[in-house]
């Protein structure tokens, strides 16, 4: 099954003199990315994690297996970055300013547990 939404059209084609010189080196890729995309590091990412789930088979999607079952794609990859959506910085400093935003107004509640389950709602 083929899903176009996942794949984007490029303004104009990529031309380089890598690209007409056999096969893409990880340096070449990394380049091409770089020209081509808004997030380099994040696309990068994306195809080493369909790479990985194509290994075992040399193809992937619409379903990857995992543990025995069939998951669709775009399900395992969000579940593969999420530990990411977790490091984020920014995430860290919305869920700083919601915290004195909070404390500012004097609707933090006295209990740690509370407190913390009304940030995490509230961000």
């Amino acid at each position: 099954m083929f899903q176009p939404d996942l794949f984007t059209a490029v303004a104009e084609p990529v031309t380089s003199a890598a690209a007409s010189t056999g096969p893409l080196t990880l340096p070449g890729m990394l380049r091409r990315l770089t020209d081509v995309c808004e997030r380099p590091r994040y696309s990068f990412m994306v195809l080493h994690l369909i790479a990985r789930a194509s290994s075992t088979t040399g193809s992937a999607g619409p379903y990857v297996r995992e543990g025995g079952k069939l998951v669709p794609i775009r399900e395992w990859l969000c579940d593969a970055l999420m530990p990411i959506a977790h490091q984020n910085s920014r995430r860290a400093a919305v869920i700083d300013r919601v915290r004195c935003d909070l404390l500012a107004r004097g609707s933090m509640p006295a209990d740690a547990d509370q407190a913390e389950a009304l940030v995490r709602e509230t961000v």
